[in-house]
């Protein structure tokens, strides 16, 4: 090193502050050797090395409490959609069944109640799914506090429940814009030809 052109490098005791191995010449120093410039890069590089394995560490248990947070923000979401489609296809429906008896009316309650069929099932594993996943957010700060062997077959169990849940639900909605999509198509057949036979007749 500079200043000691016959002194040789070896691995000196552990620095107490740091808590590391480090490099220290042959002259009678005491602790680390902080007047090194290499020793001292050695130093930092393994406080960072040490400092990147904390926090990977920390985002681990972290990363894995916010998913279940992550679905459950968005099944609330689905949920709210799903929701306010269904409040306007029962309002919908009590407009129609005020009117009287035709054919028309009745094939749109027959399309409307189809809807409605589909947009409760659709809520109900939404719903399920919230509830499967808010009850894994628990389950996850079970096992954080209390540590055990079966706790991630149970997590994984609740999240395959939950996630199961949630695309039943998403595929019953799929139903549901595809039914309503079909009345739109009857109810728009219905006007052209009403509007052909009235072209017709003039």
């Amino acid at each position: 090193m500079r200043g000691h052109s016959n002194s040789r490098l070896f691995k000196g005791p552990t620095c107490p502050s740091w808590g590391i191995s480090v490099l220290q010449t042959d002259v009678n120093r005491p602790g680390c050797n902080y007047d090194s410039y290499s020793t001292y890069q050695i130093l930092i590089r393994n406080q960072l090395r040490r400092l990147f394995l904390d926090l990977q560490s920390l985002l681990g248990p972290v990363q894995t409490a916010l998913v279940p947070v992550v679905l459950s923000s968005t099944g609330g979401l689905l949920c709210l959609l799903v929701q306010t489609r269904y409040g306007r296809i029962i309002d919908r429906t009590r407009e129609l069944l005020k009117l009287n008896y035709n054919a028309e009316v009745d094939i749109s309650l027959e399309m409307l109640f189809k809807r409605a069929r589909y947009a409760k099932w659709s809520l109900f594993g939404l719903f399920f799914g919230i509830s499967s996943f808010l009850t894994l957010s628990l389950i996850i700060l079970v096992s954080i506090l209390f540590p055990g062997m079966m706790q991630p077959y149970v997590i994984v169990s609740v999240f395959l429940v939950g996630m199961t849940s949630m695309l039943i639900g998403v595929w019953y909605e799929v139903l549901e814009l595809g039914a309503s999509f079909k009345g739109l198509s009857a109810d728009y057949s219905s006007y052209k030809e009403k509007k052909e036979s009235r072209l017709a007749h003039t």
